[in-house]
């Protein structure tokens, strides 16, 4: 029988009940047993008298006082009979109220062997009543240290003649198992053979109390407080879970907190929202959900993440809100740190796209130098910017020039008239360092360097910290930017890798003024168109990716998909590593490095599924034929193009599916590439940069080029190369 909670309460008062009427019933029970022996004994003894016809005086002799004054053997008989029914109506009493007790009672032998089971027992403990006399009360015990002890404890209460009361053990149902708490009381019989059970089902209770359990601890480990507000009384009870997230170690007063000492800790940018959507809340009878900032004792901020429900009346007026809040202080600064890396390398590859087009566009390379410092300074929040060569011949390094108010300041600028422009190189200054290990160093504080020229000058500008950037160029150290910030600053490893990458493209300017500076013959022109082909087929083709993966992280941050997100931008940080990787080596003229570790056919399959990854393109490369090997400048061309093609399908054509195809005939390459995009009419004339490299590279190869396009059709491009001599086949 399963008793609900507020049953249990009165439990003992009930089992005590029924334990005195018991009671009371065996010691009528044992009255009539008394008197019924004492009636057989007469009984007998007045028959073995009649029997020999001795019924005198003398026969009655053992016929008790009360019973023998004024009283004929009839009315001995009658008694006799009398107290005979007497006895089986309590008998029949005491078996039914045994059998239909609400209480599950059982006698147990002295080995726990049941010799008697009541109903409500056989019900709560799963025994059918034929398997009574079969069963051992110890092996319905559940096997844990325990409930093993508590048993052991009563057991000896029982053997030492005692009651063992109230023990609160957990049992196993017989038919299938399941767990079933109880209270158990016995107590043993008066010859020590047997004792007498009693228990109450509570396990509901039981339930109650480890599922309540369970949940403190949920709210424990998650730092999740609970709060019940009153809002006829505005008073509150609150975990102490809930104060601590207001800052406070012990509990504030139920009296104490209010709607009003709940607005006062609420930040003051947010109290009017917050205050408003609550009381709002309670008006309109509806949940309330908010995330808000808290201002705690000792002055700091603090997020949080709260949410209540509205409890009504029986007249149907808001009487309580429950709910539970949260500091959600880390998630917040989470957040905030994402955002800011999506939005840094958002703008490393928008700004470095920039700069681009600048480089394909542009005659003039000091312009394109212009832009570059310009973006340095803006993407960096920077002062301004100074550019250092390396003199090769000397190992000194001297001032190039300076990017300050918007304009470039060279060496030769009236202002640096009389001063020192070469870095002095001991150990004691702080820049030799870069120079030695290439990498990148913060002066956190110009004011703490030795007094020089350049460096007096800093100081009367203003400038406090410098990050100095090294410049590569083919291997070689070249030279540093120095990017000077008029506050003290330190950098994420993000804003380290961007400066990096836009100290390289300012090295690349550097190339390109110094190519222009020395001729301006077709050889230096064709150098530098192809230095922004090549950039073009690498950083902004690769970039393409990185922007798609930030949209997707954006989509995903939007939605709450932290973790989504994370990878999203963990993909974007090593398309745009690569993509500067493939540039320094463009720079240099290098090998794409993809085909130095993968035969053709290998590199095209992985561009596809590297550049694709986590978008709505689905991509597929088909080979056919046996691979052979191409001239290396071909492979590189092959690639190039297959990437410049899906770059565009990915930009513009927004299509579902792009393939590559590339096959090996017996004296033919063809390469096809189609996406299932928006298509275009060839005949607009609107072929880009991407489709002019394209063509170029083609025309180098001697093959021929078709495009089959129309609006909504989507785009072909097929490439027909026929090499004068293909050789064997190519090995991995």
């Amino acid at each position: 029988m399963n008793l609900r909670p507020e049953e249990t309460e009165d439990t003992p008062a009930t089992v005590e009940s029924l334990r005195l009427e018991l009671e009371a019933c065996r010691r009528e029970l044992d009255e009539s047993h008394k008197r019924l022996e004492q009636l057989s004994g007469l009984f007998a003894h007045l028959s073995d008298a009649m029997a020999v016809n001795e019924l005198d005086g003398s026969s009655f002799r053992a016929i008790p006082e009360t019973i023998v004054k004024g009283d004929p053997l009839p009315s001995l008989l009658d008694a006799l009979r009398r107290l005979t029914e007497e006895n089986n109506r309590l008998r029949e009493d005491f078996r039914d109220l045994f059998e239909e007790a609400p209480i599950p009672c059982m006698f147990e032998g002295v080995d726990t062997h049941f010799i008697q089971a009541n109903k409500a027992a056989l019900k709560l403990l799963g025994i059918k009543p034929e398997e009574v006399a079969e069963t051992f009360g110890h092996s319905l015990v559940a096997d844990t240290p325990e409930n093993q002890r508590r048993l052991r404890e009563a057991f000896e209460l029982v053997e030492s003649g005692k009651e063992a009361g109230g023990v609160e053990i957990e049992l196993r149902r017989k038919d299938n198992g399941h767990p079933v708490w109880v209270q158990w009381w016995s107590r043993p019989a008066p010859n020590g053979e047997y004792t007498r059970t009693m228990m109450v089902d509570i396990t509901e209770r039981v339930l109650m109390e480890q599922t309540k359990a369970a949940l403190e601890f949920a709210l424990e480990s998650g730092q999740v407080g609970d709060w019940e507000l009153d809002l006829i009384h505005d008073t509150s009870r609150r975990s102490l879970r809930h104060d601590r997230c207001f800052g406070y170690d012990t509990p504030i007063p139920d009296s104490e907190w209010g709607i009003a000492t709940f607005v006062h800790h609420v930040h003051p940018d947010d109290r009017t929202r917050v205050e408003g959507s609550l009381l709002s809340a309670a008006r309109e009878f509806r949940d309330w959900t908010s995330e808000f900032r808290v201002v705690w004792p000792d002055g700091s901020t603090h997020w949080i993440a709260a949410s209540g429900s509205i409890y009504r009346t029986k007249e149907g007026k808001a009487a309580q809100m429950l709910g539970i809040v949260m500091d959600v202080t880390e998630r917040k600064r989470a957040e905030e740190a994402l955002g800011a890396s999506e939005r840094l390398a958002r703008g490393q590859v928008e700004e470095l796209t920039r700069a681009l087009d600048m480089l394909a566009t542009k005659s003039a390379p000091d312009r394109l130098m212009e832009h570059i410092s310009c973006t340095i300074t803006e993407q960096l929040d920077a002062h301004s910017i100074s550019v250092w060569r390396r003199d090769m011949a000397s190992g000194l390094i001297g001032f190039e020039f300076a990017y300050e108010g918007g304009q470039i300041l060279t060496k030769a600028e009236p202002r640096f008239a009389g001063m020192g422009l070469w870095l002095p190189m001991g150990d004691q200054w702080p820049w030799p360092e870069v120079f030695r290990t290439g990498k990148p160093s913060l002066i956190s504080d110009i004011r703490t360097v030795p007094p020089f020229a350049l460096r007096d000058r800093l100081v009367a500008l203003g400038i406090i910290s410098v990050l100095l950037v090294p410049m590569w160029v083919a291997g070689n150290l070249e030279g540093a930017i120095g990017i000077r910030f008029a506050r003290e600053r330190s950098f994420r490893p993000e804003e380290i890798e961007l400066a990096q990458a836009l100290a390289n493209q300012a090295m690349l300017a550097l190339q390109l003024t110094r190519l222009s500076a020395q001729s301006r013959e077709s050889a230096v022109i064709d150098e530098r168109n192809r230095m922004a082909r090549e950039i073009h087929d690498t950083l902004a083709q690769g970039f393409t990716g990185v922007i798609v993966q930030l949209e997707a992280a954006e989509d995903a941050k939007l939605h709450g998909l932290t973790d989504e997100a994370d990878d999203h931008l963990d993909r974007a940080r090593n398309l745009a590593r690569e993509s500067l990787s493939e540039a320094r080596r463009s720079v240099q003229a290098l090998r794409p490095r993809a085909l130095e570790k993968e035969t053709l056919h290998e590199a095209l399959n992985t561009l596809l599924a590297r550049t694709t990854a986590a978008t709505s393109t689905r991509s597929e490369f088909i080979l056919q034929g046996t691979p052979r090997q191409l001239p290396p400048e071909w492979d590189e061309n092959i690639l190039r193009i297959t990437q410049e093609a899906l770059t565009n399908t990915l930009r513009h054509a927004q299509a579902s599916h792009f393939k590559a195809l590339i096959s090996f005939g017996p004296d033919e390459v063809l390469l096809e590439l189609s996406d299932t995009g928006h298509g275009f009419n060839p005949a607009d004339g609107h072929a880009g940069f991407g489709l002019l490299g394209i063509s170029e590279r083609v025309d180098r190869m001697g093959g021929q080029l078709k495009i089959r396009s129309t609006r909504g059709s989507g785009t072909t491009l097929l490439i027909v190369l026929h090499p004068r001599e293909l050789p064997g086949p190519v090995t991995s």
